[in-house]
């Protein structure tokens, strides 16, 4: 009598085992410190941005790790993650594109307060080598590991709110008289664009409709703590164009097999419970404070487009040194740009931003596994849209990073419904 099938294969070498535990711990630590945001590191005692003591912690961790990543691999004459990053065309695009512009701001001489490049930009393309260097049932965890960050992360903000206390907080009445949750990820604009990435994730999978909308109503009270009034109507608006437009229109399985009236009602029922929160609690202090538009905030993204001098386009073609920036700054009396676009325009000038901005849109668009077709340049342009409300992708963050752990993953855990 034959032995079982199981007994009769070789065992499989204990270093396989050691090398495939390495990969999994590898992989949650750098999904685990996609979360850490300057606050926390602050208070771990690794100062980053304006107050950094040290020119080495004003890179993120995380960029330390992969470039890590990178030289290790070299060591062992394996480059398989630059191949990975070689084989797809956006992805080398865009790094190829992400190298023209530090070679020509270096040779400018108007590369200082950069250090985000790295973090915010090319860090993305390095993680996106690594998760297809990797075997695919292990690559296939990441996006969970994402999602259970981010409601941790949501969670958090909630419980701030409640308490009106920020556990790590980044420093003293930042946010002026209204209270803003920062969590593990520091400034609210930064938690919400991260959040509304993950907003539009959880449209996009297949997940029943009970776990897609306790997803989604966690996320959307975490906007409401953060007091991202751009980045919660963008995600309303993700609602109705990436979930209920298929919903009723869509012959894709999914779609069909779905209940719609269950969903329209959980619908009302969330709408109301949102307003609730907004209208009659202290979650929705600042958006009623603020309203759809405020001199503070709203008011000072519309001043900082005083720094660009549209009527001589010549002025901004290149990039500009720092030292004029600031000038400029002072003279219209602007403390912070929050537009990405206005800051790229300034440091980068209007040829490479145009490049950078194309390569990246690019590099999203057609790294993405998950989705395709016109959702996913709906999704992409979604994106960009929330980015441009705020100077996130002008400063470290892992937005970027998360995007691509999301999209660019294949995972059967959640396939996507288009």
């Amino acid at each position: 009598m034959l032995a079982p099938a199981s007994t009769l294969l070789p065992p499989a070498p204990a270093h396989a085992w050691n090398i495939r535990g390495l990969q999994h711990a590898t992989l949650l630590l750098i999904v685990a410190l996609c979360f850490l945001g300057m606050n926390v590191l602050k208070h771990l005692g690794y100062v980053m941005g304006t107050e950094a003591v040290s020119t080495f912690t004003k890179i993120h961790p995380l960029t330390y790790l992969l470039f890590g990543l990178v030289l290790f691999n070299g060591l062992l004459f394996d480059y398989s993650l630059l191949r990975a990053i070689f084989r797809n065309r956006a992805s080398l695009s865009y790094a190829l594109t992400l190298l023209a512009l530090m070679a020509y701001l270096g040779l400018s001489g108007t590369a200082s307060a950069i250090g985000y490049i790295f973090d915010t930009l090319l860090v993305p393309v390095l993680v996106l080598g690594y998760l297809r260097t990797l075997p695919p049932d292990i690559a296939a965890r990441a996006p969970h590991y994402a999602l259970v960050g981010v409601l941790l992360n949501s969670a958090g903000a909630i419980a701030e709110r409640v308490l009106s206390h920020n556990f790590f907080p980044l420093a003293d009445d930042l946010f002026g008289d209204v209270f803003r949750s920062s969590s593990l990820l520091g400034h609210p604009l930064n938690n919400a664009l991260i959040t509304f990435v993950f907003v539009m994730f959880v449209l996009l999978a297949e997940l029943s409709t009970a776990r897609k909308w306790s997803y989604l109503l966690v996320l959307l009270t975490a906007l409401l703590c953060y007091g991202a009034r751009a980045s919660l109507y963008v995600s309303v608006a993700a609602v109705a164009g990436l979930y209920l437009f298929p919903l009723f229109f869509s012959e894709r399985p999914y779609y069909r097999r779905s209940n719609k009236l269950a969903v329209a009602v959980l619908v009302a029922f969330s709408a109301l419970g949102l307003a609730y929160l907004v209208l009659f609690t202290p979650f929705g202090e600042r958006l009623i404070d603020a309203s759809f538009y405020d001199d503070s905030s709203a008011g000072a993204r519309v001043e900082a487009l005083n720094l660009i001098d549209f009527s001589r386009p010549s002025v901004f073609l290149w990039a500009r040194p720092q030292e004029r920036i600031d000038y400029l700054m002072y003279l219209y009396d602007i403390y912070i740009i929050e537009n990405f676009l206005i800051v790229w325009l300034l440091k980068f000038g209007l040829v490479f931003s145009g490049l950078l901005a194309a390569a990246l849109f690019f590099f999203l668009r057609f790294s993405s596994r998950l989705v395709s077709g016109p959702y996913a340049l709906l999704a992409v342009g979604l994106f960009f849209v929330t980015a441009a409300t705020n100077n996130s992708l002008a400063s470290s963050t892992s937005v970027i990073t998360l995007f691509v752990i999301l999209f660019a993953t294949p995972t059967p855990r959640y396939r996507f419904a288009l």
